[in-house]
C-alpha cells in the first residue's frame, strides 16, 4: 500500500496536474469517476509498472534474503522423566559448555533400583560359588558311589566263582543279597551321575543366564540413574526461566532449553511445592 502511494506521487499526480492547468480539465466536470481511466490512462499504467517494479526489486534486495540471525534461538532440553530439582549447577547468566550438568533431579528411587540390582548381582556371584563347591561334593559323591559299586561287584564275582564250583560255603540267600545290593549301588552310581550333571548345568547354563539378565537389569538402572542429571547439550549462555522466576530446589520441572549462539533461554514447566 505504501509503494503504491509513493509511485502514485510521481506518476498519478504530475498526470492529474498536465491535466489540470494545461488542457484545463477539472476534476468533477472533465474528469469524473467514470472517465478517469480514460484520462489519467498514462499515469494509472505508469503507477502500476512502477509500483510492481518497486515491490520486486525491494524484495529481490532485502538483507532477509540472504542474512538472518535471529537474537534468540532457543534449542529444548527435555528430560526424560520429571521430578523434583535436587541441585542446580549453574547460575542466571552462566555462560556453559556442552556436557556441563545444568541440575540434577531426586534419584533416590533410581538410587534403589541400582543398588537392589547391584545386590541381586552379588548373590548370583554368591550362588556361582556355592554350586561349585555342591558340583565338588557331587562329584566326591559319585566317585564314593562308584567304588562301592566296584567293591559289591568284586564280592559278588568271587562267592559266585566259590558257589559253582559245588562249595556249600556260600548260601543262595547270600547270592540274592549282593545282587540286590549291586542293584543299588548302580542306583546311586546313577543318581551321583545325574546330580553331578544338574550341578553343571546349574554352573554353566543357569547362573550365566541369571547373571545375565541381573547385569542388563543393573545397566537399566544405572541408565534411569544417570537421567536424573540434566547436562548442555550446546554451548551458551543460561538464562534460568525469566527474571522473576529462578530454578531452585523442590521445584518440579518437565523441559528445559538453551541457546547456541552466546543468548540462551533456558526455561521449564514446574509448579512450586506448597510451603
Amino acid at each position: 500500500m505504501l509503494e503504491l502511494i509513493l509511485c502514485s506521487l510521481f506518476t498519478v499526480l504530475p498526470d492529474y496536474l498536465y491535466r489540470r492547468y494545461r488542457h484545463g480539465k477539472r476534476w468533477g466536470k472533465e474528469i469524473t469517476f467514470f472517465t478517469v481511466w480514460y484520462e489519467l490512462r498514462i499515469g494509472i499504467t505508469a503507477c502500476f509498472i512502477l509500483t510492481i517494479s518497486f515491490i520486486t526489486v525491494v524484495f529481490y534486495f532485502h538483507p532477509s534474503t540472504t542474512n538472518a540471525g535471529p537474537y534468540f534461538r532457543t534449542i529444548p532440553l527435555l528430560p526424560q522423566g520429571g521430578g523434583l530439582v535436587e541441585e542446580v549447577f549453574v547460575k542466571n547468566g552462566e555462560a556453559v559448555e556442552a556436557g556441563a550438568p545444568l541440575f540434577s533431579l531426586l534419584d533416590s528411587s533410581q538410587a534403589a533400583t541400582v543398588s537392589i540390582a547391584e545386590s541381586q548381582l552379588g548373590q548370583i556371584a554368591s550362588a556361582v560359588v556355592q554350586a561349585q563347591a555342591q558340583l565338588d561334593g557331587a562329584r566326591a559323591q559319585q566317585v564314593q558311589a562308584e567304588s562301592a559299586l566296584a567293591q559289591t561287584e568284586n564280592e559278588l564275582a568271587k562267592k559266585q566263582a566259590l558257589a559253582s564250583r559245588g562249595q556249600q560255603l556260600v548260601s543262595q540267600i547270600e547270592l540274592d543279597r549282593l545282587e540286590i545290593s549291586l542293584a543299588q549301588k548302580k542306583g546311586g552310581v546313577q543318581a551321583a551321575k545325574a546330580n553331578v550333571l544338574a550341578v553343571e548345568t546349574q554352573i554353566n547354563e543357569v547362573l550365566p543366564a541369571q547373571q545375565k539378565s541381573a547385569q542388563k537389569q543393573l545397566e537399566q538402572a544405572q541408565v534411569e540413574l544417570d537421567k536424573t542429571v540434566i547436562y548442555a547439550g550446546v554451548n551458551g549462555q543460561s538464562s534460568v526461566f525469566s527474571s522473576a522466576r529462578r530454578l531452585r530446589q523442590s521445584d518440579f520441572t518437565t523441559s528445559r532449553r538453551i541457546d547456541p549462539h552466546g543468548r540462551t533461554r533456558i526455561g521449564a514447566n514446574l509448579h512450586r511445592r506448597g510451603l
